[in-house]
């Protein structure tokens, strides 16, 4: 019974404490700021213009069209009038890295599901090759509506999709 409790705490304490843990979305806190939106552009194809950019959380390449893995990436996503982007903020080198560039003519689907893990709702984006990346707009200790932002990201990728 003591090592079932033990346990349970120990649980508890690394849960509480990675709960603490500041997320570097980016050189700042707010997607708004100006070093923040010249980050992105400094990323982004020099012939695109940016329609959307929030903070983010991606599951990379699901099996499935749903949450078929519970880790992910904190980051932020950026959708172009070409491209979406999901870009994750090295601290190291004060820049975006890439982790995923998909030009907008190569997704096949977007689906909008609700989900008990993460963030709460995700887009399952599927590619040209049936690769499923579920993204959420993400925020820790937001009061703001993420399914509201999770549908204002979906309608952009559905306006810069017919507009091709």
């Amino acid at each position: 019974m003591k090592k079932l409790v033990f346990a349970f705490a120990l649980v508890f304490f690394a849960s509480a404490m990675s709960a603490c843990v500041h997320i570097a979305y980016g050189p700042s806190d707010y997607v708004g700021d100006a070093e923040y939106v010249q980050s992105v552009q400094a990323v982004v194809d020099s012939t695109e213009a940016i329609k959307f950019t929030d903070k983010a959380y991606m599951l990379a390449n699901t099996a499935q069209p749903g949450p078929a893995q519970t880790w992910g990436v904190f980051g932020t996503v950026a959708v172009t009038d070409k491209t979406l982007y999901f870009l994750y903020w090295n601290q190291n080198a004060n820049a975006f890295d890439v982790l995923r560039k998909l030009p907008v003519t190569g997704i096949v689907n977007i689906n909008h599901i609700s989900s008990i893990w993460g963030p709460g709702d995700y887009l399952s984006v599927e590619d040209k090759n049936h690769r499923f990346d579920l993204f959420s707009c993400y925020e820790m200790y937001s009061t703001a509506n993420l399914a509201e932002k999770n549908r204002e990201l979906l309608n952009y990728l559905n306006a810069v999709r017919n507009a091709r």
